[in-house]
């Protein structure tokens, strides 16, 4: 079984073709044929024919009939879906520009990333907003099964180009049992990201009406987050007995490991992962394990703890986060963690030294101290920002202290002494109630300039350098 490009690069917009022993596998067609037609990007189009062609092989090997496995496979997801909690309004994150670390930008940051456009539409017209934490691609046999018709997919803010934490919230315009009209956002099962995504949907509505249990419904699935590393398959052959694991930024590496001896052995690729395996003679053996969807926040803690179910002995992830420190640290120095801690609003939730960490110990001048990680966005307001600073942190983001707690927790549990590592650079500065008209030159929100990506591009390179002078076990001089 193969899989057939277009015939010309002028038809590269056209399905990919799945070739069985007699000629084309007809199931594969329509849905590749949708994928086309609802302008997915070229790598969507062209990957997943090869995830297709992977399946039926496995289908045949058993001796399976697609119909008959694909029943199983619905039953199996709709039980992974079957308990959901609505979450109260009042526990949905609200903030005003004032009032945030952000301040003018917190508008601009949320227009980014919701379909405000389709928000007011409905807030207009009073159609109901539902934001479920389903996987979107799961979400029209779940809907179906909680009696939503589902009309027709109304997209999402994706980047059609990126292949790696692509997988965005998706909208969907549909109808419950009554008829009553209703957007639904389908959000990838994880509470805390849920929960951030329904903040943002309620900050957009705030401009036009008050958000309200009537008109924005919120539901969690928790089995399916509790259960996400293992329906999305991280498993030994993702791992393949690495040593470490890299997650996060991991494009810029490759070349990078090349450069110090390192050979790929393995490449695999499926839905919803992308992992290479690199090892060098008398190496440690590195598996970059790219993510396709965001593991925002728990949906971190629960990734990184799967991997050392598999074996890591040591995880490093490389990202991006808040600086409490000064606006110049914004793309020009790199932090290393040293103690975790964990906020809800203004909540303490946990503080703690966390894992080893064997990158603080070869470039000790690295270190950044406390670091804190929150749920949501719309809650980093001043209030938020002056206990982390009372706590004494001195950078913030959604998933890192998630990840290295998660490792403690499980080194705990276990006696073991997995090592983590986040290696991250700053690209916005959170302002404290003083400075809210102080002008900071990049944020989230103004993350995209030329000027900006240029500086991020230099960021990157410097995290690049210093992870090619560890894996190749040099000295590693502090950014």
């Amino acid at each position: 079984m193969l899989v057939q490009l277009p015939p010309s690069p002028a038809m590269r917009r056209e399905p990919w073709t799945v070739l069985g022993d007699d000629g084309p596998v007809a199931p594969t067609e329509p849905y590749q044929a949708h994928l086309t037609n609802i302008e997915r990007s070229p790598n969507t189009v062209r990957a997943y024919p090869h995830d297709l062609t992977e399946w039926f092989v496995f289908l045949a090997r058993q001796g399976l009939d697609w119909q008959e496995a694909q029943m199983e496979a619905d039953a199996s997801l709709l039980n992974m879906y079957s308990r959901r909690a609505r979450y109260p309004m009042n526990r949905v994150p609200m903030a005003r520009p004032s009032d945030h670390t952000m301040a003018e930008d917190l508008d601009p940051y949320v227009d980014q990333r919701v379909s405000t456009e389709l928000i007011r539409g409905a807030v207009v017209r009073r159609v109901p907003i539902e934001v479920h934490g389903v996987y979107p691609a799961h979400f029209n046999l779940v809907a179906t099964a909680l009696g939503r018709r589902v009309q027709q997919s109304l997209g999402s803010n994706q980047q059609p180009d990126k292949i790696l934490n692509g997988v965005r919230p998706e909208l969907f315009k549909a109808h419950d049992p009554y008829g009553q009209e209703l957007l639904c956002i389908a959000v990838p099962p994880g509470h805390d990201y849920v929960t951030h995504y329904a903040s943002l949907v309620a900050h957009a509505m705030s401009r036009y009406t008050r958000p309200t249990g009537q008109l924005l419904r919120v539901w969690h699935y928790p089995d399916a987050e509790h259960a996400i590393a293992e329906w999305t398959g991280l498993n030994e052959s993702l791992v393949n007995g690495a040593e470490t694991v890299v997650l996060g930024k991991i494009e810029l590496l490759s070349d990078i490991l090349g450069s110090v001896g390192y050979h790929r052995i393995e490449h695999q690729a499926t839905p919803y992962y992308d992992a290479s395996t690199f090892s060098r003679p008398r190496g440690r053996r590195v598996t970059l394990l790219g993510v396709r969807f965001s593991y925002w926040g728990s949906i971190g803690g629960r990734l990184a703890r799967q991997c050392c179910n598999l074996g890591a002995r040591e995880i490093i992830y490389v990202g991006k986060l808040g600086t409490l420190d000064e606006p110049k640290d914004i793309y020009n120095r790199l932090f290393v963690p040293s103690r975790y801690g964990l906020l809800s609003g203004i909540r303490v939730r946990q503080v703690s030294d966390g894992p080893p960490n064997l990158l603080l110990d070869r470039v000790p001048a690295l270190d950044s101290g406390l670091h804190v990680s929150v749920p949501t966005v719309l809650e980093e307001d001043h209030a938020q920002r002056e206990v982390a600073r009372l706590l004494g942190a001195r950078t913030m983001d959604n998933e890192l202290a998630q990840m290295a707690l998660a490792v403690h927790e499980w080194n705990i549990d276990t006696g073991g002494s997995v090592s983590f590592s986040g290696l991250h650079y700053a690209t916005d500065y959170l302002r404290c109630r003083e400075e809210t008209d102080v002008e900071v030159p990049y944020s989230l929100a103004r993350g995209r300039s030329l000027e900006a990506c240029r500086k991020r591009r230099r960021a990157e390179r410097l995290i690049g350098y210093c992870l090619c002078s560890y894996f190749a076990d040099k000295e590693v001089a502090a950014a």
